[in-house]
């Protein structure tokens, strides 16, 4: 175990987190480098998929994602994103999204799975704690405090929902850097100084700033961001179209109707595949077997289907970066580099797109995948007092507005104001006796003014109108959480107030929400590590057996030898409780089995289309 590391007990060190919308990466400082966690399975990229079954039982990452197309309503992928999303938009995807809503929370995204309702803050919370658990086992100590990369367009109480996961997860101590933020840090530490452009694009947020480096100091000039477009819209085009016209060429198929929930999860796997195959060689297949046609329908795509499907996105980026670069005064061109960051980046005609609306030729791209996570350890290590970072003066990733009585938005904290930030605003009644006043807020990231929640003061004491002093005060925390008081100042009287957020949790359900957190795990971390690799080892000896139970066909002669001699070797490793020892045993029959399980769950699909 590196001596800094064991050092530092779990509440004064800090691991780093890239909450990706496809897969988390979590690491930790290695002395002067870094030293990335793996799930069970060995993956570093660590899928974000989360399986929750009837009875109560749990997968995560790599394990979870094996089985989605098998279990398609058991398996929610992309958990992040419940944070941010609406209700109905979810309802228009289908069977794409074939998870059951929970009706009775307007404004908070409830899914019925597991055996009862979740929300999108547990589910997160979920797969927060598998990522703490893969780093627990990897560095061989508790972990309890992190800093968690975010989308620059999540509003204040995405961040504060975010905060609230991370707590169910296990975290005790978070602190938030926003994704162009994080990618700036990775880049000053190469040595970088002036005024860069940094643009972050991956599979759910387009997010980019404006940011000044200088030896000592990085300011945040201008910030734009959007969750409207990003990789995954792209995969669900194709998925569908696909699907569409698989069940246009093959209108009597009752297998494609009746099992739509499982085809439509496995074509946004293979969809993936195809996205990649047609930007490094221009074409690409997909084929779903027919039962009953003697052959499967294939269709051909091209780069220009791609292309087709990107061109709304990149104009709506190109638009957001133009109004970057507007918000903070400068004209195309008025940076001294162009920084790139996120999965979109691997798609050349993406790359092309920022550069010209930048007017710079893109930074070197070996690390855009990796940036956002060195950028938010560098982070981590200042918090940990073990490295020097630049003073990071970042500004609100969103401005604040109140509606006026014309319907007019006024600003109340512009994008340009520096993180602490508040305001307090007076109001009064236009009524004599009038015991409440409803205030509107709104936020912007870049285009537009939309609504962000609804702020209802109560319990004003009776006067005449105008006569109240109703101060409301409005304050950001440097991670960009806000919090919202009121106090009536004439007579000094308490008031009652309400926050109703467009989406999420209300005042009153933060605080039941809060205190429905389970404590911390109170057994020695050793223990609870090692039940819980026993617990994932008789899971893996239980596959092992039911694939045995298939017959010759579940398992092929040299495979079966394999298996076994694995399976031996963890089985004397559990009872001894090494955990070196028994991680590594887990990992070698892990790769032992993935290509076994594929083709099993391969199998076990073309088995169902034939029902």
């Amino acid at each position: 175990m590196p001596s800094a590391l064991a050092q530092k007990t779990a509440v004064e060190s800090f691991v780093a987190i890239d909450l990706g919308t496809r897969v988390g990466r979590i690491a930790a400082a290695r002395g002067d480098g870094i030293r990335r966690a793996a799930d069970a399975a060995g993956e570093t990229d660590i899928p974000a998929v989360v399986a929750l079954s009837p009875q109560g039982g749990m997968l995560a990452g790599t394990d979870a994602r094996q089985g989605q197309s098998l279990f398609p309503a058991e398996t929610v992928l992309a958990p992040k994103s419940l944070l941010i999303a609406d209700a109905e938009e979810l309802r228009r995807r289908g069977h794409f999204f074939p998870h059951p809503l929970d009706t009775g929370h307007p404004g908070l995204v409830r899914l019925e799975i597991g055996g009862r309702p979740r929300s999108g803050i547990e589910i997160v919370g979920l797969y927060l704690s598998a990522l703490r658990r893969a780093a627990e086992a990897s560095f061989e100590r508790p972990v309890a405090s992190a800093v968690i990369t975010v989308p620059v367009d999540f509003s204040p109480f995405d961040r504060q929902a975010l905060r609230l996961a991370a707590r169910v997860g296990g975290f005790e101590r978070t602190r938030f850097v926003d994704e162009p933020v994080a990618a700036a840090l990775a880049w000053a530490a190469r040595g970088f100084r002036g005024r860069a452009a940094v643009c972050c694009w991956g599979a759910g947020h387009f997010g980019a700033a404006i940011i000044e480096v200088q030896p000592e100091l990085l300011r945040v000039v201008a910030s734009v961001g959007s969750a409207a477009i990003g990789g995954d819209r792209l995969d669900l085009a194709l998925a569908q179209d696909f699907l569409a016209r698989a069940e246009q060429a093959h209108p009597d198929a009752g297998s494609l109707v009746k099992h739509r929930a499982h085809l439509a999860r496995h074509f946004l796997v293979g969809a993936q595949q195809v996205k990649h195959d047609l930007v490094s060689k221009g074409r690409a297949d997909l084929r779903l077997p027919v039962p009953g046609r003697g052959e499967a329908f294939r269709h051909t795509y091209a780069r220009a289907d791609l292309e087709g499907w990107l061109a709304p996105q990149l104009a709506t980026a190109g638009t957001l970066c133009r109004a970057m670069f507007g918000a903070a005064g400068l004209m195309r061109g008025d940076v001294d580099a162009l920084v790139l960051a996120g999965g979109m980046m691997r798609i050349p005609a993406v790359v092309e797109a920022l550069a010209e609306v930048v007017g710079r030729s893109p930074a070197d791209l070996d690390e855009s995948g990796e940036a956002a996570l060195r950028g938010a350890l560098r982070r981590a290590r200042f918090l940990d007092h073990d490295g020097a970072e630049p003073l990071v003066l970042d500004t609100l990733p969103q401005a604040l507005g109140l509606e006026s009585q014309g319907g007019r938005v006024n600003e109340l904290l512009a994008r340009t104001e520096l993180l602490p930030a508040g305001r307090t605003e007076l109001f009064t009644t236009y009524l004599e006796k009038q015991s409440e006043v409803g205030i509107q807020l709104y936020n912007h990231c870049g285009l537009r003014w939309e609504p962000l929640a609804r702020v209802e003061v109560s319990r004003i004491p009776g006067m005449k109108e105008s006569e109240p002093q109703i101060e409301v005060g409005f304050q950001l925390d440097e991670d960009g959480v806000l919090e919202v008081t009121a106090q009536e100042t004439a007579r000094n009287k308490p008031l009652g107030l309400e926050v109703r957020p467009q989406r999420g949790l209300t005042g009153a359900q933060w605080g039941s929400a809060w205190q429905e957190i389970p404590p911390p795990e109170e057994r020695p971390f050793e223990e609870a590590l090692r039940e819980e690799l026993r617990a994932r080892g008789r899971l893996q000896m239980e596959m092992v057996r039911a694939l045995a139970r298939q017959g010759p066909g579940g398992l092929a002669r040299d495979e079966k030898q394999l298996v076994t001699t694995k399976v031996k070797e963890l089985e004397e490793v559990l009872e001894g409780g090494d955990l070196v020892e028994m991680r590594s045993c887990q990992r070698e029959l892990g790769e032992a089995l993935y290509p076994i399980l594929q083709r099993v769950y391969d199998k076990s699909l073309e088995a169902l289309l034939r029902q």
